[in-house]
């Protein structure tokens, strides 16, 4: 296909659009993503829509690149602490014996599924969406009520995942108590107290994630009252 004859796209590609406006200076965004995309129209003009678009995404990459561990570093490091813990965990389960037997569908979605969606119900999804964006967006401006809000919904979450795995471990215990048969105890007793204590594991994992969210509010409401 002639790429000369294709429709002009007239705006720029969103994604690198958005990485570029997340990246750079709240002084610098107007200016540097307007001027990209003027000369973007201007590829368009004169060149194939593929050699414009290609033009701009290498132009927003190399220049949100240039601004990121300026406007991010605060974020780059949380997210850098969070890598580092599912790094340590991954190796430990790796050295504790193969993957697949941390891996139980129904003890994944007898603790997790029903978290957030108790948590969701709860605090509302508008909550939840803007918790989550306060980890890695430090652009925004919420107020004391907000931030104590989005801290609450860290609290809720990691509470129900807990009180649900708890509850998982103690019905695995009850029928691994009611079903095994004395003769067969030693050989089934292992695996199946390694599948019920399963579903506490997820709840720590994500207990974990949840207290990580819920300290770094904390640290946002400190500074929002200094």
């Amino acid at each position: 296909m002639d790429l000369n004859k294709q429709p002009l796209v007239t705006q720029p590609p969103r994604l690198s659009e958005r990485f570029l406006t997340w990246c750079l200076p709240s002084s610098l965004k107007e200016p540097i993503v307007g001027d990209l995309a003027e000369e973007y129209q201007q590829k368009l003009e004169h060149e194939n829509v593929l050699t414009a678009i290609v033009w701009y995404q290498r132009q927003a990459f190399k220049t949100a690149i240039r601004y990121l561990w300026q406007t991010k570093r605060g974020v780059l490091m949380f997210i850098l602490g969070l890598l580092t813990f599912l790094a340590t965990l991954t190796m430990a389960i790796m050295w504790s014996g193969h993957w697949s037997i941390f891996i139980n569908i129904p003890s994944f979605l007898l603790v997790i599924p029903p978290a957030i969606l108790l948590t969701i119900g709860i605090c509302s999804a508008q909550t939840c969406k803007t918790a989550l964006r306060l980890l890695f967006d430090n652009e925004l401006q919420p107020d004391i009520t907000e931030l104590k809000a989005a801290k609450h919904v860290y609290r809720m979450l990691g509470n129900c995942s807990l009180w649900l795995g708890t509850m998982g471990m103690v019905l695995g215990a009850v029928a691994i108590a009611t079903n095994i048969e004395p003769e067969a105890f030693s050989d089934a007793f292992g695996p199946a107290f390694a599948v019920a204590t399963l579903t506490m594991l997820y709840a720590l994992i994500l207990k974990v994630f949840c207290y990580i969210g819920e300290q770094k509010i904390q640290h946002l409401i400190i500074c929002n009252k200094d």
